[in-house]
């Protein structure tokens, strides 16, 4: 059967991936890859409509040779890359890998047919972040069902992936002046807030695990080097959070001039029961969504309103307080995100 976007009428070879057969341009390909300018005219015929035509059996990934013809073609990918919204990564890897073994001429700007969407994936802006973070909310509202939440890990992008695409095509160790894509410090991030069992390889997750909409990563795409990353930036995630529980907070909580000593008190009371418990409890691993929460929290609608200390909170203390606390929290957000390439040692990648 032939595929509808990849059949055209004047194609003068065919091209069979698994299932699929594509009718395509020996010009065409030829232009762009020398290799496939190889591709014999001479291969076993077969009938197609009123045409007989050279039919050669490619032997390569269905996904990832497919993308290619597309993007040889100069077909816009992003279509055909909605129904894998979670191995974005992954195809990219692929479909490179594939340029470079058919010496595919104009292999960067296929490369940047991707980069838009993994940068759209992993966001190097705390507001495009907080933005994906309501989408990723809301879609998990709308699977409330026990039954259908577990497909949500299928739905967003998986890290490991650009993470091994970003060391085999995301940019040059060779480069004099080598950078840090933007989307790679969002990735390590939300690698390291997942608990150690969110891998589909590991023995360890369940069923219900995903049932309540957690996401995986696989982690066998990692190497040593990723690891050691990861570790990095988990330490630094942890003592970053101790340092604003244990003593930034409450030095400021303490420090505010335009607040009464009852007002302080109430202030650490809330921080010590809400705030650090949402920073350092033994369960919380997300140090960007916690701030927020208390950010969220400390504002004039508030959050939290099911919290007998926080509604005490809003109660017991004036709005500048709380405005000057909240600014406090969201100044350190702010720059814990900015600095995540230095928290995960990510110019070790260049070392």
């Amino acid at each position: 059967m032939l595929t509808d976007d990849l059949n055209f009428s004047g194609g003068d070879i065919v091209l069979v991936v698994r299932d699929s057969k594509y009718r395509v341009h020996r010009t065409v390909l030829g232009s762009r890859s020398a290799i496939l300018a190889e591709l014999s005219p001479s291969a076993p015929q077969q009938n197609y409509g009123d045409d007989r035509l050279p039919t050669v059996q490619i032997h390569e990934d269905h996904a990832h040779f497919t993308l290619l013809l597309h993007a040889l073609y100069g077909h816009d990918i992003e279509k055909y890359l909605l129904a894998h919204p979670r191995i974005i990564g992954e195809l990219a890897s692929g479909v490179m890998g594939l340029a470079e073994k058919y010496n595919v001429s104009r292999a960067k700007e296929i490369q940047a047919k991707f980069l838009p969407l993994l940068k759209r994936d992993w966001p190097s802006t705390l507001t495009d972040w907080d933005s994906l973070e309501r989408q990723i909310s809301l879609k998990a509202a709308e699977l409330d069902d026990i039954e259908k939440l577990h497909t949500l890990d299928k739905m967003f992008p998986e890290p490991a992936c650009v993470i091994q695409f970003t060391h085999s095509r995301g940019f040059s160790l060779n480069s004099p002046t080598p950078s840090i894509p933007d989307y790679l410090p969002a990735a390590f991030y939300h690698l390291a807030r997942l608990p150690p069992h969110a891998d589909p390889g590991d023995i360890s997750l369940q069923i219900e695990d995903l049932a309540e909409g957690l996401r995986t990563a696989q982690k066998k795409l990692l190497s040593n080097r990723d690891m050691t990353c990861l570790l990095h930036g988990l330490h630094n995630i942890r003592s970053v959070a101790g340092r604003i529980a244990c003593v930034d907070f409450p030095k400021c909580a303490r420090a505010f001039s335009g607040a009464i000593e009852e007002e302080k008190a109430v202030m650490l009371n809330w921080w010590y029961t809400v705030g650090a418990e949402k920073l350092v409890g033994p369960q919380q691993r997300d140090l960007v969504g916690g701030l927020k929460f208390l950010i969220d929290t400390l504002g004039e609608g508030g959050a939290d309103t099911d919290n007998a200390y926080s509604v005490v909170l809003r109660k017991e203390t004036a709005l500048p307080y709380r405005k000057a606390m909240q600014d406090f929290l969201i100044k350190e957000r702010e720059e814990f995100w900015s600095s995540l390439k230095e928290y995960f040692a990510l110019y070790a990648f260049f070392s």
